[in-house]
């Protein structure tokens, strides 16, 4: 329980999230677990699934968007660039550490860039090479090689 608070205060006391409860308190929600199950969010997470339907770090489809900073518009969906669709395993990737604790805003985010640049390097690694289309074999006749 007191593990719990401890964290709840650490949350509470960063800045973004310091600036999130006051833009949510602002739109007249007591929580963000209260904006969360809100019909306004409902429709931003519809937008940004209908707009953008991949997830934004290894492209299979999303299920879930990722706020990038917690700034009155994009709370109230005026802005949605502040918002990315993402599949489960990349949120939680991003959202909580190896232990199970949620991540500070800016070391998800960070996370979440990491991991988009491993998967795009690990697509041009297995790529098959542009100059040799698919179904020709270079270097041999008759599918015997040289």
């Amino acid at each position: 329980m007191a593990r719990a608070r401890t964290r709840e205060n650490w949350r509470r006391y960063t800045p973004h999230y310091r600036r999130r409860d006051d833009a949510l308190h602002f739109l007249g929600f007591h929580t963000y677990h209260q904006y969360l199950a809100s019909s306004l969010w409902a429709d931003i997470r519809a937008k940004v699934l209908a707009e953008r339907p991949m997830c934004g770090v290894c492209g299979v489809k999303a299920t879930q968007v990722h706020h990038h900073q917690y700034d009155r518009a994009t709370l109230m969906g005026n802005c949605l660039t502040a918002l990315e669709p993402l599949c489960r395993r990349c949120h939680e990737y991003g959202e909580f550490n190896r232990s199970g604790g949620k991540t500070p805003l800016e070391i998800c985010n960070h996370r979440l860039r990491l991991r988009r640049q491993l998967l795009r390097r690990r697509r041009k690694k297995t790529q098959i090479p542009t100059s040799q289309p698919c179904g020709e074999v270079s270097g041999s006749e008759e599918g015997v090689p040289r």
